[in-house]
């Protein structure tokens, strides 16, 4: 009778906790999706807030299941926000928002709607992501990172550049010479972020005070004006039968293969060069 008595109390819990589980389940496919639409067209104060508190209260797979059933295509017909404004409120500042914002790129992605734009803010908010977060790293941002652009890959996962000119295939030093390969310190390139205008400022690695600009948002067929803007007037870097020389940036159009730049990871060497660390 007590042996019947405890299979029954067994079953019943099991029963009780199932049922538990399918109620969370259905909350989460249910009610908290519906939050979750309403917020992402509402004040991003109250969604950076509501995602902290579902971050802390939610456990992790709970989070993948909310993120992942986020009907994108509806929030975006119904609640008419705008692409980059909503990537703007999903930058990832909890768990729960990695996970939206992660989800947001792969449907976009599936969608085709991804665009220059797009794809820059997704590559400098992973580029920070492995700066400032490397224990957030999984699979999912790795997968993301291996699916970017060739160039936008290279300056999200490169510390270290070489700049190689695109038709001549020359290596441009400190100095602004010019070089056959990448073989010294002085062919390095450090990435530093402007914020500003989507530039990225890439630094000499022997003197500091040699420097250019690129605009992340004008690449043409994989490679970049390399800039070096004056006090009066902007300058792209240009080679021509072996003579590096400044060109006014109007006066070069996009195809101009003689002023356009290949950006190489270079992160290797640094390891194996005197000097640079």
């Amino acid at each position: 009778m007590v042996a019947q008595l405890l299979v029954i109390i067994l079953l019943s819990l099991t029963w009780c906790s199932k049922s538990l589980q399918a109620v969370n389940r259905t909350d989460i496919n249910g009610t908290l999706v519906a939050s979750m639409a309403t917020h992402l067209s509402g004040n991003p104060v109250d969604l950076d807030i509501w995602t902290e508190k579902m971050s802390r209260e939610l456990e992790e797979e709970q989070q993948k299941q909310l993120a992942w059933n986020v009907p994108w295509l509806k929030v975006l017909q119904k609640e008419r926000v705008g692409l980059v404004k909503l990537q703007n409120q999903l930058k990832p500042n909890n768990s729960l928002k990695l996970r939206l914002w992660l989800s947001f790129y792969f449907h976009l992605r599936r969608s085709r709607s991804l665009n220059n734009i797009l794809l820059a803010n997704f590559a400098l908010e992973l580029k920070e992501l492995r700066r400032s977060q490397p224990e957030k790293w999984s699979y999912y941002l790795q997968n993301m990172l291996q699916a970017l652009p060739r160039p936008l890959r290279i300056l999200t996962q490169s510390r270290w550049l070489c700049l190689q000119h695109k038709k001549e295939m020359f290596y441009v030093t400190s100095g602004y010479h010019l070089e056959l390969g990448a073989n010294g310190d002085c062919s390095l390139w450090r990435v530093e972020e402007v914020k500003q205008d989507y530039l990225l400022l890439l630094v000499n690695s022997c003197n500091e005070e040699r420097y250019f600009f690129i605009n992340i948002l004008e690449d043409y067929q994989g490679s970049y004006q390399l800039l070096r803007p004056t006090s009066y007037m902007n300058n792209t870097f240009c080679v021509s039968k072996g003579v590096a020389y400044f060109r006014e940036i109007s006066q070069v159009s996009e195809g101009d293969m003689g002023c356009r730049w290949q950006l190489n990871d270079c992160s290797y060497l640094p390891s194996r060069l005197l000097g640079v660390k």
